[in-house]
């Protein structure tokens, strides 16, 4: 090649557009070299420099041979677009599910007293169960319900759906052994932060 500045310019930013990184300091490793030296011909005893000149190497071969470059490029850009073809399209509401009215109730702690306003105490919550029962209203799952609104499967005539959020002990300790007492499916959404004090992502649990 002809005026190494201007060869290793371009050359790189090829690289770049096709997807190398390199650090500053591997470019400059390879901005001073002699003249009519050719990328092609390059070594270097050190790992990081020897992986450039690969890398360079691959990037001029695709300036010599242009159907190869493209041709990698088209393979790289063609996986994503695959990959987006053939991602799940938005689900839609089934027809016989447009018209279901759901209510989906969230509770924070339940504590046998409050302490800050949302609280529920343990002789309301259980008071609440009792009242679903009494008016004939179903806890539902909130895969029953998903699957409702997919398919259009049909739901019992009042159907509710309980969450709890948060993850409080007396989710564990009050909720718990009162929804097996009824037979009720909830849902609680958990904030891991309160098992080890680490934040971390949060999990779901259907019962």
């Amino acid at each position: 090649m002809g005026n190494n500045s201007n060869t290793l310019s371009f050359v790189l930013n090829l690289a770049l557009l096709i997807g190398f990184s390199f650090k500053p300091t591997d470019v400059q490793a390879f901005s001073n070299l002699p003249e009519g030296c050719e990328i092609s011909s390059l070594q270097s005893s050190n790992p990081s420099n020897s992986l450039l000149s690969q890398q360079l190497l691959t990037a001029t071969q695709w300036i010599v041979n242009p159907e190869l470059g493209l041709g990698h490029l088209i393979q790289a850009v063609g996986n994503q677009l695959i990959t987006q073809s053939q991602a799940s399209p938005w689900p839609t509401i089934h027809e016989r599910a447009r018209l279901a009215q759901v209510p989906v109730v969230m509770y924070h702690d339940i504590l046998p007293e409050k302490e800050v306003f949302f609280d529920v105490t343990v002789e309301e919550f259980e008071q609440h169960l009792q009242s679903l029962q009494e008016q004939g209203i179903t806890p539902i799952s909130l895969e029953k319900l998903v699957n409702h609104l997919s398919t259009g499967h049909s739901l019992p005539e009042k159907p509710i759906v309980l969450t709890f959020d948060d993850g409080y002990v007396g989710h564990y300790e009050v909720v718990y052994p009162l929804l097996k007492k009824y037979g009720y499916p909830a849902l609680f959404s958990v904030f891991t932060d309160k098992i080890d004090g680490n934040i971390r992502s949060g999990c779901i649990i259907d019962v």
